[in-house]
């Protein structure tokens, strides 16, 4: 299994399919929230709370967002989805454990994983 810190610094990526999103470690999901980028420069972002549910498994976690059958298709490659995460075996009461992850949706159903 992949840390977290590992998928960063390696730059591993993820995998989208449909609604689902295959990320390479496993954590708790807080909260995510769908980030449209503005069109029009000094236009504001539009940012909304994701209907999802979670399950981690032995090597990745998987997300199913509940309103989109395809989240590439809704999504342009500015786009976003933000993660409040904690790995799992880490704390979940300690905010030091808490971490911003932030999903971009490419090409070929990858998903870029950025901090």
């Amino acid at each position: 299994m992949n840390t977290l810190n590992e998928v960063i610094e390696k730059k591993f990526n993820g995998m989208h399919y449909g609604g689902k999103i295959l990320l390479p470690f496993c954590a708790y999901i807080f909260h995510a929230v769908i980030v449209k980028k503005a069109i029009m420069e000094g236009g504001k972002d539009l940012e909304y709370t994701a209907n999802f549910t979670y399950k981690i498994n032995d090597d990745f976690t998987e997300i199913c967002f509940n309103n989109y059958d395809d989240l590439y298709e809704h999504l342009s490659e500015d786009d976003s989805i933000n993660l409040l995460v904690v790995e799992k075996g880490k704390d979940i009461f300690d905010k030091a454990n808490h971490r911003t992850v932030i999903l971009h949706l490419k090409d070929e159903h990858l998903v870029e994983i950025v901090e």
